[in-house]
């Protein structure tokens, strides 16, 4: 039994085995969204953002069109096992219209794509007078804090990159600061909700 035939067929097994345990454990990207597919022509859309993860090293793309006055950036990332990367999409709006495109996440188990469709309407919003016109909703970026200049309640939630929950909290109407600064070192979302209305910010602690 200790033949060289015996021995070569074994070592071809076992390089098949391996290979398979590997295939088995490589898996094709998933891609999953925080996208807003709705804007106004010359109103600032916000920040939409669009990611992938897997357990190997990945790549991602954008292909198509954004409407004109966007602009996106890639950023990659590991979090613990996981292997992530975001399409951050953002700008003002320069002209109505439809505009379709589509995000590629590809390593070496496969590809995949998904489609995205963003509808920028006409602003047939009443004109309000200087004089009346309220600040709003809005959250600015600070170092490693946020300003919160809510009109209404507001709750802030702040989350990793890999999408888990960090933090929760409500606040009043008015005017707050509200630090990050006890947090890990990173880039870190956080959603501002004031009823119907929401807002997202990319912050980095440093």
């Amino acid at each position: 039994m200790n033949s060289p035939f015996f021995r070569s067929t074994l070592c071809i097994l076992i390089l098949c085995l391996a290979g398979i345990a590997q295939a088995q454990l490589s898996q094709s990207p998933v891609i999953n969204d925080e996208f807003k597919s709705v804007g106004i022509v010359g109103k600032w859309y916000g920040l939409s953002y669009i990611y992938a993860f897997s357990n190997i090293s990945l790549e991602c793309s954008l292909e198509g069109n954004l409407p004109p006055g966007f602009e996106f950036e890639v950023e990659y990332d590991e979090v613990d096992d996981s292997k992530l990367c975001y399409i951050w999409i953002e700008g003002t709006p320069a002209q109505t219209g439809t505009f379709n495109f589509s995000v590629r996440a590809t390593n070496a188990a496969g590809s995949r794509t998904k489609t995205f469709t963003i509808v920028i309407n006409a602003d047939n919003s009443p004109v309000i007078p200087p004089q009346i016109a309220g600040s709003g909703n809005l959250i600015t970026q600070a170092r490693n804090s946020i300003n919160l200049a809510a009109k209404t309640n507001a709750t802030i939630e702040v989350y990793n990159l890999s999408g888990k929950l960090i933090s929760r909290q409500s606040y009043l109407a008015g005017n707050h600061s509200i630090s990050f600064g006890h947090l890990p070192k990173g880039m870190y979302v956080v959603k501002a909700s004031f009823g119907k209305e929401k807002q997202v910010l990319r912050m980095q602690v440093r």
